[in-house]
């Protein structure tokens, strides 16, 4: 059995790097042009890291987990109001939310057929 200190670790290191991340400036993104929707797809992804890190932090409890995720999402879009040139978008937090139950579903997947593996 793992301790919940280690089980929580890489949740506790996306949510750190997802917030340093959404603490900076928008002219710090603003160096390099992506097309148009790109931002979105840096959402799902980065999210769908908080979900499966949250599903394995949770050890595959897809309530806790998705209660998690959806708060921190919400935390995240908040914070972002506070910065300059950020702004909060209810189109990040659906693929924020997207994200999340993405990495939930693909953790328990693999919490399945890892518990099937040693089972059989």
């Amino acid at each position: 059995m793992m301790s919940p200190a280690f089980r929580f670790l890489p949740l506790t290191v996306v949510c750190l790097g997802i917030s340093f991340l959404s603490h900076q400036p928008a002219d710090v993104f603003n160096t390099v042009k992506l097309p148009e929707g790109t931002d979105k797809l840096v959402h799902l992804f980065m999210f769908l890291c908080v979900g499966s890190s949250a599903g394995w932090g949770f050890e595959g409890l897809a309530r806790k987990s998705m209660s998690f995720g959806v708060l921190f999402a919400i935390f995240d879009e908040m914070h972002q109001s506070f910065i300059p040139g950020r702004s909060v978008e209810f189109l990040d937090l659906v693929f924020d939310v997207l994200g999340t139950l993405m990495g939930i579903f693909m953790i328990r997947v693999w919490l399945q057929k890892t518990k099937g593996a040693h089972d059989g």
